[in-house]
């Protein structure tokens, strides 16, 4: 029973230290992890796309100043 007991925390052991490295749910479903990661590169388009627009408008401002002169 004690090797029982020692094989299994064993694997406990090491599916937490996968958990940690993974830094993802161990748990979660092929379907979930589709979502959540489809989220996040929605959500990270986003932020592109207003960091681009932000871009954009400064190089704009700077080409104002530019031919004023």
């Amino acid at each position: 029973m004690d090797s029982k007991g020692s094989i299994m925390q064993e694997h406990l052991n090491s599916r937490k230290r996968g958990e940690m490295l993974s830094r993802g749910n161990y748990y979660e479903t092929g379907i979930s992890k589709f979502a959540r990661m489809r989220k996040n590169n929605n959500q990270r388009n986003v932020v592109q796309d207003i960091a681009d627009g932000i871009e954009l408008a400064e190089s704009r401002e700077e080409m104002r100043k530019f031919f004023k002169r």
